[in-house]
């Protein structure tokens, strides 16, 4: 059965987490969210469950919030949260991607084939001595 209360007795702003990949904020995302919320009925304010449609823009970064309205007395506020991801970390607005070569690949030259969130691959050349750390441009 819903819980009913009193409408003054409602929290105005609900704080939800949303988890996305690394893949999905490079593009956007759009998401189908179930939330408790209370909503407006005879005076007193009931609590239902709404699915929500959060939409996350292209480009946005953990931490980020995306504000809904829901009903009358609620908004909803997703803070967007960065999944671990496999291959690469976030420093900023840099992704870093770590490759372990061996003691005689450090000595020359060195070619690696970096991975991207799109799924390509692309060479990335280094001159002798230039091992450390890299930053394409």
């Amino acid at each position: 059965p819903p819980f009913a209360a009193e409408q003054g007795d409602v929290p105005p702003v609900l704080h939800r987490r949303l988890h996305v990949t690394l893949e999905e904020l490079l593009v956007g995302v759009t998401r189908t969210e179930a939330v408790r919320v209370f909503e407006a009925r005879g005076g007193l304010a009931v609590q239902t469950t709404r699915k929500l449609r959060v939409k996350v823009p292209a480009g946005c970064r953990g931490g980020a919030t995306v504000r809904q309205r829901c009903g009358e007395l609620q908004e909803v506020v997703f803070e967007v949260a960065e999944a671990p991801h496999a291959l690469f970390r976030r420093d900023q607005d840099d992704l870093v991607y770590t490759h372990i070569v061996s003691p005689r690949e450090a000595r020359g030259p060195l070619a690696v084939d970096v991975p991207t969130l799109s799924g390509a691959t692309i060479r990335v050349c280094l001159p002798e001595g230039q091992h450390r750390h890299v930053i394409p441009e």
